[in-house]
């Protein structure tokens, strides 16, 4: 996080931004974990991840499509956080399915980071809770 912040403090210097550019922590961090000089606002980038997040609403869609095209196994077990908590205890048949869908998953992929029920909390505070992320980190996850 140090050099992160060298970084944008150099940049900001250089570019009379203001030290509110949030955007400057971002776009640094999302350079380095695509191997690139800089970034602007728009690009498409490929990008290194550090974690993956997904819960009971997004991932379900997620592995329909991975189904789909096939896919088998995951790119790191362990740079991936399944998180079921948004219909968790679950509300009817159909919220029931999207666990029980993100469930086999981990479990057919032997995701280190699943957490089921009575493990687990809101998934934006779970992740630093547990240690999974930390300033610094190019995380991807989708929520509702």
């Amino acid at each position: 996080m140090f050099s992160i912040a060298n970084e944008c403090a150099t940049i900001m210097k250089t570019s009379k931004r203001s030290i509110t550019d949030l955007k400057c922590g971002t776009a640094v961090q999302n350079a380095r974990a695509a191997g690139l000089e800089q970034v602007q606002a728009g690009q498409l980038i490929e990008a290194q991840l550090d974690l993956v997040l997904g819960n009971d609403i997004t991932s379900p869609v997620a592995i329909k499509e991975m189904d789909k095209m096939k896919v088998q196994g995951v790119f790191d077990k362990d740079k991936i956080a399944l998180v079921p908590d948004h219909f968790v205890p679950n509300k009817d048949i159909k919220s029931a399915e999207h666990c029980k869908c993100v469930r086999e998953f981990a479990r057919r992929n032997e995701i280190t980071n699943y957490f089921e029920v009575g493990e687990m909390g809101i998934e934006h505070a779970l992740l630093p809770e547990k240690g999974l992320t930390v300033a610094g980190d190019v995380i991807i996850g989708a929520d509702s």
